[in-house]
């Protein structure tokens, strides 16, 4: 089922999707769930918000390709902070979603022994943790139907992180895109440039 398990999500995380597809009838199970977080989560790159989006800036133009290597690189680097934290953390907790078979390909290939999958084959399954790797070029709207990212939001229990490129802000009309403004206007996006994942790869 597609159908969002609110009762085992952070308020946090299912504040968007709540208000943008389900207009704001969902309510988690309890207090409890509700402000579930991890709270020891804190690197370089990852904190310890229940919800968290990264906007990647980048130079070149990653137009045709349907693998995002800085996107990539960000998960591992994501991956590992999570591992190394304090707050006991098994791989089976983690789970990796992204559009694009090609994508699936290469971060399976990068972290073996990760649930790695596209968002239509995660339909039904939760995690504790969610990386959405939603991978967004100039010349591949990847994904626009609401449904899939609804799904693609609402399969993490207690920490969401999404890594869109800074080109989703400049579409118009796009759920991403408004994605992005609600988490501005929440203070929850954090900025990399493309050479802070260069550097992860030297």
């Amino acid at each position: 089922s597609d159908v969002c398990s609110s009762d085992l999500m952070n308020d946090q995380i299912l504040h968007f999707p709540n208000h943008r597809f389900y207009g704001g009838k969902l309510s988690a199970g309890n207090e409890t769930v509700a402000n579930q977080q991890f709270r020891k989560f804190n690197g370089e790159f990852l904190n310890s918000s229940p919800y968290q989006v990264i906007e990647i800036r980048t130079n070149s133009s990653n137009s045709i390709s349907q693998v995002n290597r800085l996107e990539a690189h960000c998960v591992i680097k994501l991956v590992n902070e999570i591992i190394t934290s304090e707050e006991n953390i098994s791989v089976s907790d983690i789970g990796i979603i992204t559009p694009l078979r090609a994508q699936v390909a290469y971060l399976r290939n990068l972290l073996p022994g990760l649930h790695i999958d596209t968002i239509d084959r995660y339909q039904g399954s939760e995690r504790e943790i969610i990386i959405f790797s939603a991978i967004t070029t100039k010349s591949i709207p990847i994904v626009t139907d609401p449904r899939r990212i609804n799904v693609a939001l609402t399969r993490a229990k207690k920490k969401l992180i999404v890594l869109l490129s800074d080109v989703e802000r400049d579409r118009k009309n796009n759920i991403l895109t408004e994605l992005f403004l609600d988490a501005e206007m929440r203070n929850v996006v954090q900025v990399l440039h493309e050479k802070q994942l260069d550097e992860l790869e030297n």
